[in-house]
């Protein structure tokens, strides 16, 4: 199930090789742009985000959860993909 609205929806559609809707494609612009704010400044990454896991190599908690959950759903869908043919 997509969570629409957000950035996390937005990658649910990739991962589920479906169109991100609107919604989808906005939240994911403004996550964007609040990352590139945050890295020109030079600021850490924002915990309990993959972008925190796969991009700093940031291994605490929140990251490694955010991590684990997008591997589940990833993992999910190439099985359901693979189901279906």
């Amino acid at each position: 199930m997509v969570s629409h609205g957000t950035d996390y929806g937005y990658h649910q559609h990739l991962t589920g090789r479906t169109v991100p809707c609107s919604e989808c494609r906005t939240a994911h612009a403004e996550a964007a742009a609040r990352w590139r704010a945050r890295a020109e400044r030079g600021e850490p990454p924002e915990h309990g985000t993959l972008y925190g896991y796969r991009v700093y190599s940031c291994r605490c908690g929140g990251c490694r959860r955010a991590n684990t959950t997008y591997q589940r759903a990833y993992r999910a869908a190439r099985k359901a993909s693979k189901e279906a043919l």
